[in-house]
């Protein structure tokens, strides 16, 4: 029994770090051709990113708005509508976590209720020990899910100021 328990760690570090590789080498391929395509377009594109509240005046619905907001910098075609719901409240050592889920879909006149969604996941983490005053939230994309089946894709990434 602990054999195999032993082995299914291992199994699933073995796969943590396979997905963590496919990953970096994705998103290095998606870089890389991010950059052909701005060389032969002559643009440059900047992420955009928002003014942050600080710490001390975070609520729930606040950061709804935050996340909504920082949605708004994004590019995306017309037809797209997104909902955006609070989910939990966890607390760890030191901070707060806040769950949200983006849910995406484009409903038309035939189908007002679409079939497949697509959800983007993000945290909110609110430090307890650091000053109140800065802007030391920190956004995180928990992982990505289409359709009835979600498929979980790391993409973790820093995208408020500390």
């Amino acid at each position: 029994m602990e054999s195999e328990e032993s082995y299914l760690a291992a199994l699933r570090e073995t796969a943590c770090a396979l997905v963590e590789e496919v990953m970096r080498n994705a998103q290095e391929s998606l870089r890389i051709e991010h950059i052909s395509t701005s060389e032969k377009s002559g643009q440059d594109y900047k992420a955009q990113n928002i003014q942050w509240i600080p710490c001390k005046e975070f609520y729930v619905e606040l950061g709804v708005t935050q996340i909504e907001e920082y949605i708004s910098t994004w590019e995306f075609h017309e037809s797209w509508l997104h909902c955006t719901d609070f989910l939990k409240e966890e607390e760890i050592e030191f901070s707060k976590l806040f769950h949200y889920r983006t849910r995406w879909s484009i409903p038309t006149c035939r189908k007002p209720i679409p079939r497949a969604t697509a959800c983007v996941y993000f945290t909110i983490q609110i430090s307890e020990i650091k000053p109140k005053v800065r802007e030391n939230c920190i956004l995180i994309f928990s992982h990505v899910s289409r359709g009835p089946f979600p498929t979980c894709y790391c993409v973790s990434g820093l995208l408020v100021p500390f």
